[in-house]
């Protein structure tokens, strides 16, 4: 499965509940922001397990102004997928896979 989309910088959208495995992220055109896709149904961590903290739920980091592709990364997620752009305008492309 796959999902071509934009992000709006801070508003953290979850793109698939439940477990699996996370595939490529292909960023096409990215803002100067960091941009990070965590096992997680929410970024709000008052409404997550305190097993659930930011640092443990984080699957990859892209730094800011990235316009980057992740090798296969095949990493299992549990939760569901969430993406967050943080700081600058956003993510303008991109694409991002799991089965």
């Amino acid at each position: 499965t796959s999902t071509d989309a934009t992000w709006t910088a801070g508003i953290p959208k979850s793109i698939r509940t439940g477990s699996g495995t996370l595939g490529t992220v292909i960023i096409k055109f990215a803002s100067v922001g960091r941009i990070v896709i965590y096992d997680a149904t929410t970024s709000n961590a008052s409404l997550r397990s305190p097993d659930q903290a930011t640092s443990t739920i984080t699957i990859i980091e892209f730094p800011a102004s990235a316009v980057a592709q992740a090798p296969a990364l095949d990493v299992n997620f549990n939760r569901g997928l969430l993406i967050e752009s943080i700081g600058g305008a956003g993510i303008a492309s991109s694409t991002i896979t799991w089965r």
